[in-house]
């Protein structure tokens, strides 16, 4: 590992952490494992609670975006059911379940890998509710590109020379609101616009977070804001700036 990165990586632990780690000892050895699964305590509101990475160098993208920056952080007060599409390995349910923990969780997630490490994290906890499951415009088996450099680019809709093939069930995003939810997150890597378009469900959801991918799934800005303003017709819509303009919060128009 060159010297910038393990400075980058420091700053990203040391962010997530609470700005400290209480033992050298344990930083050093996450140092060495970067390209290996490690173990690490993230903080929210002066709750922490360890946690497993892939030692995948997205994660640590991932973590300092959640964790350091506070991208779910939506001023949503006290939800009851949040439902976390494209959990990967479970950094934003981590999140969630810290800033939120008398919160039921469903956490969605298709690609294999970032399963089991997702399954590593939350097996043992009653608030988490696990589904090895795609959220698409259909229900059914469908092709899953899983990206074998970084998980979290993996993706229903867009396929590259380092994806590989391999099969999954998927739900719509109907389904995946049937039991109801206060907060909804969806990540699905350029799925969304086919999951959000064929959702009624969704225009009950008060508050409604995430990210939208046009490049991955051949769309333009035009879509973009085609699909933000059909969410609009029942929420208030807010979109990042600059570097976060993929990001988007909505809030439920009041009744």
């Amino acid at each position: 590992m060159t010297l910038f990165r393990k400075i980058r990586f420091m700053a990203v632990v040391l962010s997530c952490t609470g700005g400290f780690v209480p033992k050298v000892r344990m930083l050093s050895n996450a140092l060495i494992k970067h390209q290996r699964p490690y173990r690490i305590r993230v903080r929210v509101a002066g709750k922490s609670r360890p946690m497993h990475l892939s030692g995948n160098s997205a994660d640590l993208w991932t973590l300092y975006e959640v964790f350091a920056r506070s991208t779910y952080e939506t001023g949503a007060e006290d939800p009851k059911r949040i439902v976390d599409l494209g959990a990967n390995v479970g950094i934003s349910v981590m999140w969630f379940r810290l800033r939120y923990p008398d919160a039921r969780i469903v956490a969605y997630e298709p690609n294999p890998a970032s399963f089991a490490m997702l399954r590593k994290n939350f097996a043992a906890d009653p608030q988490v509710e696990l589904r090895e499951e795609a959220v698409a415009g259909v229900r059914g088996t469908l092709t899953f590109h899983m990206d074998t450099e970084s998980s979290p680019s993996s993706s229903l809709v867009h396929k590259t020379e380092r994806t590989k093939d391999v099969q999954v069930r998927a739900v719509t995003l109907d389904d995946a609101l049937a039991g109801g939810a206060d907060l909804l997150k969806i990540d699905i890597e350029g799925a969304e616009f086919d999951a959000l378009a064929s959702s009624e469900k969704v225009r009950e959801i008060p508050i409604v977070t995430g990210e939208v991918h046009p490049g991955m799934a051949g769309k333009r800005e035009e879509d973009v804001e085609r699909l933000l303003a059909d969410l609009s017709k029942t929420h208030v819509v807010a979109r990042g700036k600059g570097s976060d303009a993929r990001t988007f919060t909505a809030a439920r128009r009041a009744q």
